[in-house]
């Protein structure tokens, strides 16, 4: 039998108010640009389990259930600057 926990309801708000960290920023624009999560691995450096790990808390955040949604929520919202790589 598998017991499922509780999770107080003020913490998911708290979590869910926290700004996107400048790494699930990084992965969100590679999402944006239609990267997979092996090719999120790959540019980052990072393994596909932490590039998963990343998105889910990326989606969590932002309220979504999909990678798609979370990147057009990204695009709509300006949450992420795409230009700023370029500038560089």
């Amino acid at each position: 039998m598998s017991k499922r926990y509780e999770i107080d309801e003020e913490i998911l708000k708290k979590i869910k108010k926290r700004p996107l960290t400048p790494r699930e920023k990084e992965v969100l624009k590679l999402v944006i640009q239609g990267y997979t999560n092996i090719e999120i691995g790959n540019e980052l450096h990072i393994s596909i389990n932490t590039s998963k790990a990343h998105l889910t808390s990326i989606m969590f955040k932002l309220g979504v259930k999909e990678r798609l949604h979370a990147a057009v929520k990204a695009v709509t919202e300006g949450l992420v600057d795409m230009e700023e790589d370029k500038k560089e």
